[in-house]
């Protein structure tokens, strides 16, 4: 269940495009014409909370000739699961196929190159996952030890889930909901008669929100589409406060700086 803040925590109506918290008066600064957040995410417990629902009816009263909307109105609440069947999130997708002869002892190898992957608490951007073929092979066989592989791997699993069918059921689809994934590169190693192939160099297709696991703070310029307060444009250069468990839909451009710079989103 998601926590609930006092009043004056909650989300509260605003206009304009301008700055965060500045103005006079108690108002708060013009962002877009939505609807903004001005907690400290560095300051906030990494756990959910409540997100606001323009779909329904907005009671909020414009202060006269300000410019700014009475920062005392509240709003109906939309929980991230309502948020996402309105944006749903698409997964960036690759192949992986399992050929040649399945021999025992043979290493197969996937290297997966992602910034994310330090957030997610890996030591570098790259991480591999690694098979060593069992006893009695088939490519079937191999190909479900490889998804069990990445599946259970503690950096690559908390993005990343596969699944096994095509030809003769050898086929690995490596699926990373979202458009973060579409920055993930691969590479391929085996040895023996045992052998991969890569439908691609790197996952493609996502897209639909980012999901923060962490609070923080970014400076995305303007390139937030439609952000969890739906409809809110980020003016240039300005920082944006995103909190853990809350999806954003995000430009193409400011999804790659995110990840980039490592920031806590998948």
């Amino acid at each position: 269940m998601p926590l609930l803040f006092p009043v004056h925590d909650q989300f509260q109506p605003v206009g304009g495009v301008s700055n965060y918290i500045t103005g006079a008066g108690g108002s708060f600064a013009n962002q877009g014409g939505g609807f903004g957040d001005f907690r400290n995410p560095t300051l906030i417990p990494d756990v959910d909370q409540p997100v606001v629902n323009l779909a329904g009816n907005v009671l909020a009263l414009q202060q006269a000739g300000s410019g700014f909307w009475a920062p005392s109105i509240l709003v109906p609440l939309q929980s991230p699961d309502e948020f996402l069947t309105t944006f749903p999130r698409v997964a960036a997708t690759q192949t992986v196929t399992v050929g040649g002869t399945a021999t025992a002892g043979n290493v197969v190898t996937v290297t997966f190159v992602n910034p994310i992957f330090v957030a997610l608490g890996n030591g570098s951007s790259s991480r591999t996952v690694s098979v060593t073929v069992g006893a009695s092979p088939t490519t079937a066989t191999v190909a479900e030890q490889l998804a069990n592989a990445v599946e259970t791997d503690a950096i690559v699993g908390l993005a990343i889930y596969p699944t096994v069918g095509g030809a003769a059921g050898a086929v690995v689809t490596l699926n990373w909901p979202g458009p973060v994934g579409n920055l993930t590169t691969l590479t391929q190693t085996s040895t023996g008669a045992t052998t991969l192939t890569l439908g691609g160099a790197s996952m493609s297709g996502g897209s639909g929100p980012v999901m923060a696991f962490g609070n923080f703070w970014a400076s995305i310029g303007n390139n937030v589409t439609a952000m969890q307060q739906l409809g809110t444009v980020v003016g240039s250069g300005q920082a944006q406060a995103f909190f853990y468990g809350h999806p954003y839909n995000l430009s193409v451009d400011a999804v790659t700086n995110l990840v980039n710079s490592s920031a806590p989103i998948v």
